[in-house]
């Protein structure tokens, strides 16, 4: 984010009134100052299994306890470091529908 965004979700928390779910507060303090907002894939409402391949591009977890969230840090930069390489997950094949 750049200084002026900052500088505008702060004066926005001001106003906008605080619940749980951070994520989406964030998005409603944005668009109080007509920032553009979009959709981005790497958050993930629920905590699985840990794995390196998995988690490597999330940014945000919810219902993940705080040290584990420490212990997932240290392993992804570790992997990181190490040069792990993960599979390249190959997107679903769909089936042509057939209309009658």
């Amino acid at each position: 984010m750049s200084r002026d965004v900052v500088s505008n979700q702060f004066f926005a928390t001001l106003v906008v009134p605080f619940f749980k779910l951070e994520d989406v507060y964030m998005g409603i303090c944005l668009t109080k100052h007509n920032t553009n907002v979009f959709h981005v894939s790497n958050i993930s409402n629920t905590a699985g299994p840990y794995n390196y391949c998995n988690y490597r591009h999330l940014f945000i977890m919810h219902r993940v306890l705080p040290q584990h969230q420490k212990m997932y840090e240290r392993d992804l930069i570790n992997q990181e470091r190490s040069g792990r390489v993960c599979p390249v997950k190959k997107p679903p094949v769909r089936k042509p529908t057939v209309k009658h």
